[in-house]
């Protein structure tokens, strides 16, 4: 990994990656509600980011959405902050609407 991507990777974190654990959180709020007396109906997630793009001049270049981490405190160079508001609708594989389960676990002393 060059240098540049590995300074951006400690102070950002990849859209794609930001969207996978969001999907892999949702997954887990699905199995939760099996079974649970009391579930949600997800029909719409709104995330508002702060996100930076930024240019590639390697491999023939491309541009990077970059998700703002809480340490990141400003961009350098041409980078400028941008806030970005995604929706998304989660559907199960079959087209079903996704119903997720509100468990939290017992309380530490």
């Amino acid at each position: 990994m060059s240098n540049d991507l590995s300074d951006e990777l400690g102070r950002n974190i990849p859209l794609s990656e930001m969207i996978e654990t969001l999907r892999r959180e949702l997954e887990v709020s699905i199995a939760q509600a099996e079974g649970a007396d009391l579930v949600f109906e997800v029909p719409e997630v709104e995330v508002e980011l702060k996100i930076v793009l930024s240019r590639s001049a390697e491999g023939g270049g491309g541009v990077k959405f970059w998700v703002l981490s809480g340490e990141a405190k400003g961009t350098r160079g041409s980078e400028t902050a941008h806030t970005f508001r995604l929706k998304l609708r989660p559907k199960r594989p079959d087209g079903d609407t996704v119903l997720a389960a509100d468990v939290v676990p017992e309380r530490p002393e």
